[in-house]
């Protein structure tokens, strides 16, 4: 009787049965979980730089609106430092306006003033050169002086007041001769002349007389002489309390009136030109 053969394979067979499919199986998976805890990590990652990111942001919005809030309060301030400082130029500006019509004013009660007492003097003169000499009789003096230039109708009661002006050390006095008359003292202006004449012939000492000055027309006068000089105007005088220029023989008179006039001459822009009657010359 014979055996049948076992079945079965070998020691050199595969096996391919279920048990090897499911460990290919369990394989993949384990694969793919590892993929999505790297991938988890990867936005666990993200999600804390996006919070981080999301508090930067929001500290800038908050720098932000900060900024801005300062801004508008910075250009609020600045817009009321514009205003108050349209303002203070406003009334800067009228304070300059006040002031300059004051000085206008002051300048015109000033002149107005100067023009008064000049004309209160229009009677006097001014007699230079003349040495003071102990226990001198003025009267007595001009008596004499009216005799030796011949004045026409001479009489004591012509002379209201004369004495002696004060003076510096080492300097003659002038003496001030108030007349009865304008008139009277232009009598004696029209014989200036003769002075010259009679110091040269040694009759009299070397006098002078001149117009009876203010102290502001006295200052202005010496500002002409020697502007006048300076800019090549030969003739500088004063008349009846004006005070004249002229550059030449033939040019025209111009008056002198104020400091302005002055610089007109320096600037050689002539001021207006006066007639020759005007200057009484």
């Amino acid at each position: 009787m014979s055996h049948g053969k076992k079945k079965g394979g070998g020691a050199g067979a595969q096996d391919t049965g279920p048990a090897s499919d499911g460990g290919e199986v369990l394989s993949g998976l384990m694969a793919e979980v590892k993929s999505i805890h790297t991938k988890l990590d990867a936005l666990l990652l993200l999600k804390t730089e996006l919070s981080k990111l999301a508090t930067t942001v929001r500290e800038m919005e908050e720098s932000v609106s900060f900024l801005s809030k300062r801004y508008d309060t910075v250009l609020v301030e600045l817009k009321s430092t514009q205003e108050k400082a349209a303002s203070r130029e406003a009334e800067l500006q009228s304070l300059k306006e006040v002031v300059q019509t004051q000085a206008h004013q002051l300048e015109q009660i000033l002149r107005e003033q100067n023009e008064a007492e000049q004309y209160s003097r229009k009677a006097n003169m001014e007699i230079h050169g003349l040495t003071m000499a102990v226990k001198e009789n003025l009267s007595e003096w001009i008596a004499k002086l009216a005799e030796t230039l011949e004045v026409p109708n001479f009489s004591t009661d012509d002379i209201v007041a004369i004495h002696r002006l004060p003076a510096k050390q080492g300097t003659i006095p002038t003496i001030l001769v108030r007349f009865a008359s304008v008139a009277l003292k232009e009598t004696w202006f029209g014989l200036r002349g003769k002075l010259r004449e009679l110091h040269d012939s040694d009759v009299i000492p070397k006098l002078f007389f001149n117009e009876n000055l203010t102290r502001a027309n006295r200052r202005l006068f010496w500002l002409a002489r020697v502007t006048a000089k300076a800019n090549g105007y030969k003739f500088a005088w004063v008349r009846g309390g004006k005070i004249f220029v002229k550059k030449f023989e033939d040019a025209p008179l111009i008056r002198v009136i104020s400091k302005a006039d002055i610089c007109r001459i320096t600037r050689d822009a002539s001021p207006p030109s006066v007639s020759e009657s005007e200057a009484n010359v």
